[in-house]
This record gives C-alpha cells, sequence and structure tokens, in this order.
C-alpha cells in the first residue's frame, strides 16, 4: 500500500508520524510545494519575527520528501496525482493537507511562510512605523512582537475589538485590546480598510493610518486549485465527512478541511487531531474527528488560552489591570461551556474535565 501526502506543513508531518507510530511501514510520499522540509507555523508571528529564534523545523520525517514541487492536479479514478515538474504519482490512499495561502491585500505584506516572516522583519527596519490590518490571533501577534521591540504598530480592525469572531464579541475581547492600548499600540476598530497607497492604509471612516510598512492578516484562503476538474468537492477547503474521508482512498486533514457540520478549523491542535483520525482510519479503523475547542496566543509575554465553545454568555472572574491576566467563563443554557485565560494556564487546563458537566455558577465559584 503506498500513501502519499499533499502538503508538508504541520498536518501532513503529523500524518506521517501518526501511520508509522500505528505500525505503518510501507511507502509514504509527502509533497510540498515550499522548499523546506516541515516546520512550525505559530513562530513565525513570534520568536522569527524578533529574530529570537532561528530553527522551526518539527523535526526529520520517516518519508519520501519532494519538496519545492507542488501539486497541480489529481485524477481521482486513476489515482495518480501531477506534480509542477512533470512527476505523476500513483497511490492508494491520498492525504490532502495542503493548508491555506495568506488572503492577499494590495499594498500590503503577507505572514504565512518562512519567506513571508523573512520579509517583514528585513522591512522592519529602525525605526519603522508598522500598520496591521486584521486583529485576530495572527495580527494581534505580530502587533504584539514588534510593539515589543518599540516600534511605532497601528492595529486595524473592522470588528469592534481583537480576536471578536474567535471570543464571540466577550468581555475578553476588551481586555486583549487594552494589552495593546496598554503597551502603545494605536487602535482603530470598528473599521474597515478601504485601500492601501504608498503606505498609507485608508478607511472607510475617513481616516487614515500611515506605516513604513503594511501588513495584512485578513484570514487565509484554502489550497484548492490544483483540485480543479477532479471532481472532489471543493469550496471553502475540501469537504470530507467526520471521519476526514473525502472519496474513497481519499482524505483531507488540517486548515484545508472542511468537515460537514462543523467546517474548518484553523487551529494548530486540530491538525494533530485530524491525522491521528486519518491514519487510524487507512490502517482500517473507524475514527471520528471531534473539532478542536482548544486554542492559545502568545503576546507581551502573556499566554492567552481559549478551551470549549465561547459562544455563551462571559463572565468575568479575575481581572488584574496592571499584568494584564483575566479569566472569563463561559455559560451556554446554564452550563459551564468555555473558559479564557491570560496567564491562567493551570485554571483553564484543569477546567477541561468540567465542561459541559457543571453548572455555570458552580464554575465561576470555582475559578473566582
Amino acid at each position: 500500500m503506498r500513501i502519499v501526502i499533499v502538503g508538508a506543513g504541520l498536518a501532513g508531518f503529523r500524518t506521517v508520524q501518526a501511520l508509522r507510530t500505528a505500525g505503518f511501514s510501507g511507502p509514504v510520499s509527502v509533497v510540498g510545494a515550499e522548499k523546506h522540509s516541515p516546520y512550525d507555523r505559530p513562530p513565525l508571528s513570534k520568536g522569527v519575527l524578533s529574530g529570537e529564534v532561528q530553527d522551526v523545523s518539527l523535526g526529520p520525517v520517516d518519508a519520501d520528501l519532494l519538496l519545492g514541487n507542488a501539486a497541480v492536479g489529481l485524477d481521482k479514478d486513476g489515482r495518480k496525482v501531477a506534480l509542477a515538474d512533470g512527476t505523476v504519482l500513483g497511490y492508494d490512499h491520498l492525504v490532502i493537507a495542503t493548508g491555506l495561502s495568506a488572503r492577499p491585500m494590495p499594498g500590503a505584506l503577507t505572514l504565512r511562510t518562512l519567506e513571508d516572516a523573512s520579509a517583514i522583519r528585513s522591512a522592519m527596519t529602525e525605526p519603522a512605523r508598522l500598520v496591521v490590518v486584521g486583529a485576530g490571533v495572527l495580527g494581534c501577534e505580530i502587533a504584539a512582537t514588534f510593539r515589543s521591540l518599540g516600534h511605532p504598530v497601528t492595529l486595524i480592525e473592522p470588528c469592534p475589538g481583537p480576536l471578536w469572531q474567535a471570543l464571540n464579541g466577550s468581555v475578553a475581547c476588551d481586555l486583549i485590546g487594552q494589552w495593546h492600548e496598554n503597551h502603545g499600540v494605536t487602535t482603530l476598530f470598528d473599521t474597515s480598510v478601504t485601500d492601501v497607497r504608498d503606505g498609507v492604509v485608508h478607511l472607510q471612516d475617513g481616516r487614515e493610518a500611515a506605516g513604513d510598512v503594511v501588513v495584512a492578516a485578513i484570514g487565509g484562503v484554502p489550497n484548492v486549485a490544483w483540485l480543479d476538474g477532479s471532481g472532489i468537492e471543493t469550496g471553502d477547503g475540501v469537504v470530507c465527512g467526520p471521519d476526514c474521508a473525502v472519496a474513497p482512498g481519499i482524505w483531507a486533514v488540517g486548515d484545508v478541511a472542511h468537515v460537514r457540520g462543523s467546517g474548518r478549523v484553523e487551529h494548530w491542535t486540530s491538525a494533530g487531531e485530524m491525522a491521528s483520525v486519518v491514519a487510524a482510519n487507512i490502517l482500517g479503523g473507524q475514527s471520528v474527528h471531534q473539532p478542536s475547542t482548544y486554542f492559545w496566543s502568545d503576546q507581551y509575554g502573556l499566554k492567552l488560552q481559549a478551551l470549549g465553545s465561547t459562544a455563551g454568555e462571559a463572565t468575568l472572574v479575575r481581572s488584574d489591570p496592571e499584568t494584564g491576566k483575566f479569566l472569563v467563563v463561559y455559560g451556554e443554557s446554564g452550563t459551564f461551556s468555555g473558559v479564557v485565560g491570560a496567564g491562567h494556564a493551570r485554571a483553564v487546563v484543569g477546567s477541561r474535565m468540567t465542561l459541559g458537566k457543571i453548572p455555570v455558577t458552580e464554575a465561576v465559584s470555582r475559578l473566582s
């Protein structure tokens, strides 16, 4: 049995690991559009941009690596993948792990790859002014990294606050916004960008933000163009079932996988979880993916962690304005459904066993 994995990021890497751990000793080929062996992306917006981290390799890969050679087509019925250099790979099982490309914004840089990080860092010569468009996790980390290095930073977001969608517009968003303002970031929230010209970001409300460097962190676009004409269902990613199956012998993992009923999940933990499901199912199992309920972000020396659902009513149970630490509990229909904390790792992780099992009032009491 031959397995081909298209995508040499975290999801592809974890799939190889899961297959080998499960005892598969047959041939595995990993196809990567980038020239680099699999590397970790979260440090790109922090340690790599600051210059503190040089090595982001995920480690040895027990597979045949075909790097700098993107997949350009799929013959689903013939079970063949065509590569950019003309190579055609046959497979018994195909794992699609092609991830995302950064959503572009004319006039702005983006951050998705090692080359992107190098380009941004090179552009940020002293005393460069930085404008970041998008205050999700990535945008906030970029802003925090360069503000911590002393650069003037402006953070722009169309929602009323940072991480607005991820944290359901709760009090946690206000507190994260306060972090940035307390560290000297100029925040322009609840306004959209009309265009970027010569380093000036023009906003819908008439305001402008000038920067020597402009970085757009406005989401990602699933890498699915190579599947055009293959018969694979795509749209917002590669559509698959809860078992990550796309079609007989074809699977999807990571950011590109769109699970029917729950959509795509762009979290580091989810990539590994899906890889384990796919490896088990390729080897005859019947595993089902449960959407990840955990993510984290590092900003200004604080680790922000979110566990469970943030869709319910939020209650602030701890807050320290001097350190920026806080803890917010979420409840749905009176039940403890989620928790978000900054600088409270033990409290967040320790809540895992009680999610969905105790009244939210009890969770508030325990964590206060």
